[in-house]
């Protein structure tokens, strides 16, 4: 195992992370200028689709994986047996779906009209899907054995042939074929270079009770990963339904920003939600909230930063036909953020093998975003849907963490977040009070007012020794 400081990995990861990101930026003007919002929208509700058939068809097992590898990560056979046989067990559940979806494909792509001029898109775009979700079990592999430099490498490949591929095709007129060709290019890239990497292994060997052991933990999961994923999507389907495919590309586009959050976020959680599970079953529970507090503290930053700033990245990045959705950056960055506090309790309640749980709280969620969505939709379009789903999140998250710990205690640090709550909501309704005009000040003085505001919360996390100078020093070493 990697003796290496847990700042190193997540410098790694970090770093990738701030690498894809920048793709995007470059990314985002020309697929706004290219593609207009309503077939971008059809694009994303196509995408949505194919991804929650996906994920359902997986039954939980990368999450479970995750958990049960560290009951044989000492021992090197018993690892890499245990993931060989959860990579041909949900090889060959895709191979299942597939098959039934090239039957099923002319009823498919039915309803996605502005998309049918692309032979074969559903199964490519599945196809891409598959080819990621199998390949990302790997990668869970290398996050638990914390290889965060050969993550880096074959990441960062996928990646880079994604936004050159789709690049090349954008500016070659295909539009929306261009993010279809490029997930696929991509995702094919990654299995190849997972198969290439996983060859030096030493063991192939498919081990049924390794799955049965998963699968006990997985099926009861599965529900929870229908309902997340419908609770990860339904907003985006509902606004195609009561307000319009063009709102859905606009609010997607909007979404994507805010979702630099949550990316940077999981980009951290290939270390502290490893470390937790670690400290879990070494017992470490009243050591797990001081340890977190950075993580939580950093999340946070990116965030108040998106909140401040938002109105900027719009004008600079993306084509005017997608403005108008300000405040749904806000209100999803808030949202984005809070997610910390869900992988937390999820991971707390999977140690505790109290599934159940987990899958009776997205169910609520589900239900909460669904009852919540359709009148805040209707009454106040893109913006109801992102506060419905801010709502709906918190009121689902709340449970889960008491819940979580009564069976898996963690004793977080309520001063310090309590005070990162209070930076992230003042700026959240100056930002939403300037993009209201109820405040009326011109761009010099908003920017010097946001930029105090950073100011003062990084003096509060090193005045309260959530970072420390020496951080910043080994954050910086190149080696």
């Amino acid at each position: 195992m990697s003796k290496k400081s847990d700042i190193f990995h997540s410098k790694n990861y970090l770093i990738l992370n701030f690498l894809i990101l920048f793709g995007y930026l470059l990314l985002y003007p020309i697929i706004t200028s290219k593609i207009n919002p309503e077939k971008f929208g059809n694009y994303i509700l196509a995408y949505t689709v194919a991804t929650i058939m996906v994920a359902i068809s997986n039954l939980g097992i990368r999450e479970v994986y995750k958990r049960n590898f560290f009951e044989f990560y000492k021992k090197k056979k018993e690892t890499e047996i245990l993931l060989f046989s959860v990579q041909i067990f949900i090889l060959f559940i895709s191979v299942i779906v597939f098959l039934l979806n090239i039957f099923l494909e002319e009823k498919i792509i039915f309803y996605f009209k502005e998309l049918n001029y692309i032979k074969n898109f559903w199964l490519i775009l599945l196809l891409a899907i598959m080819l990621g979700s199998i390949s990302r079990i790997y990668l869970v592999y290398l996050e638990n054995n914390r290889y965060s430099q050969k993550y880096f490498f074959i990441t960062f490949l996928k990646d880079m042939i994604y936004f050159i591929s789709v690049f090349y095709f954008l500016f070659n007129n295909y539009e929306l074929a261009s993010l279809i060709y490029g997930l696929f290019l991509s995702n094919l890239t990654l299995f190849l270079l997972v198969l290439y990497f996983q060859i030096k292994n030493s063991y192939f060997i498919f081990n049924s009770k390794f799955i049965k052991s998963i699968l006990i933990l997985s099926l009861p999961t599965t529900p929870k990963i229908l309902f997340g994923q419908m609770n990860a999507k339904i907003d985006k389907i509902l606004i195609s339904i009561f307000s319009s495919i063009a709102n859905t590309g606009i609010y997607s586009i909007a979404q994507s920003l805010s979702f630099v959050i949550f990316r940077i976020m999981t980009s951290l959680d290939k270390v502290f939600i490893t470390q937790t599970n670690k400290m879990l079953f070494n017992k470490e529970n009243k050591k797990i909230g001081n340890y977190l507090t950075s993580y939580i503290y950093f999340c946070s930053l990116p965030t108040i930063g998106l909140i401040l700033f938002h109105d900027i990245v719009l004008s600079i990045f993306i084509d005017s036909r997608y403005h108008g959705s300000e405040n749904v950056i806000i209100i999803l960055s808030i949202y984005y953020f809070s997610l910390i506090f869900g992988k937390i309790s999820g991971a707390q309640l999977m140690f505790s093998k109290k599934v159940w749980l987990n899958t009776n709280f997205y169910i609520l969620n589900v239900l909460l975003n669904l009852l919540l969505n359709i009148p805040l939709i209707y009454f106040y379009g893109i913006v109801g849907a992102a506060a419905a789903t801010l709502i709906a999140s918190s009121i689902s998250l709340i449970l889960s963490l008491n819940y979580a710990k009564k069976f898996a205690p963690i004793y977080y640090n309520k001063k310090e977040i309590l005070i990162i709550f209070i930076f992230l909501f003042i700026s959240s309704i100056y930002s939403i009070l300037i993009n209201e005009n109820l405040i009326e000040i011109n761009n010099f003085k908003n920017f010097s007012f946001s930029l105090i505001i950073i100011i003062l919360f990084l003096a509060f996390g090193f005045l309260n020794k959530i970072y420390q100078i020496k951080d910043i020093k080994e954050v910086f070493k190149l080696k």
